[in-house]
């Protein structure tokens, strides 16, 4: 599977970075397979970890809160099932 950028810049100065979720990650959260989408994260954890693990200082802690909360809105299948 391609690694497909998870962020854009939406605002960069001297002392500030503020980004969000890429058009391209949205689309895939919106279109793929949760499964596939877990996969992606997985395989490619060292590519997004950047983004959904650490804190910048010149990130605002905001943009990283909004990326994580994206992602934490998909449902998935478990295996009972249930969809959460």
């Amino acid at each position: 599977m391609h690694v497909f950028k998870l962020v854009c810049v939406i605002d960069r100065d001297e002392d500030t970075l503020r980004f969000e979720m890429s058009y391209d990650f949205v689309y895939i959260i919106e279109n793929s397979p949760w499964l596939d989408i877990l996969c992606l994260l997985c395989d490619h954890w060292e590519v997004y970890a950047e983004w959904l693990c650490s804190t910048s200082p010149k990130a605002p802690q905001i943009s990283f809160d909004n990326l994580r909360a994206r992602l934490s809105a998909f449902e998935v299948e478990c295996t009972n099932g249930r969809r959460l």
